[in-house]
């Protein structure tokens, strides 16, 4: 995926499967995996914002920083990954723990 602006990269997180990367459609379901930093201040500089990140086994994962007062935020998350299914929500959420060697 090459270097995007802001608001692309909120415009794709909005509209793709976070794991499989399949465009999902306005009137689709989507699912979110919720995510949380290893060090807060990377949460508090994130709130808001669409954030990219390159595992090691080189696949990106474009997630959302969870605003303070968000069901996310208050479920102790920090991050959204928007998902297609159960299947891609449990992929992202395994792969994105284990990168940064973390329980889920």
């Amino acid at each position: 995926m090459p270097k995007q602006s802001q608001a692309e990269l909120r415009s794709w997180w909005l509209s793709h499967c976070g794991w499989c990367y399949r465009e999902i459609g306005e009137d689709e379901p989507c699912l979110a995996a919720g995510l949380k930093f290893r060090d807060p201040k990377d949460y508090r500089k994130n709130i808001g914002k669409a954030v990219e990140f390159k595992l090691a086994s080189g696949r990106s994962v474009i997630a959302c920083g969870v605003m303070p007062d968000s069901e996310a935020r208050k479920d102790d998350k920090d991050l959204l990954v928007m998902v297609c299914s159960e299947q891609c929500r449990e992929a992202v959420s395994a792969a994105m723990y284990e990168e940064w060697g973390m329980e889920p």
